[in-house]
């Protein structure tokens, strides 16, 4: 269906986002620095429905986390975001 990237997708508003747009078919990029809990949720997301979970973990708060992010997206094969 789609595609979304999620930011301080390990707990909070940012997990709840994921599991809704996972819940509506969309496949997701989890993104925070936590990456025990970026893969649990990922877990999860994938077992309740056919969508993908990708896992980055990255501390956005870094002077270079957009750069660092963007280069992880294209090595991933998940470079179509750039274009959003």
């Amino acid at each position: 269906m789609g595609l979304a990237l999620i930011t301080g997708a390990s707990s909070g508003f940012g997990a709840e986002f994921a599991r809704l747009f996972a819940a509506d078919g969309h496949d997701v990029i989890l993104v925070a620095r936590r990456r025990d809990r970026l893969e649990a949720l990922a877990k999860e997301l994938e077992e309740a429905g056919r969508v993908r979970a990708h896992v980055i973990a990255l501390d956005l708060g870094k002077p270079d986390a957009v750069p660092t992010l963007m280069t992880t997206l294209e090595a991933q094969g998940l470079d179509a975001v750039s274009s959003w």
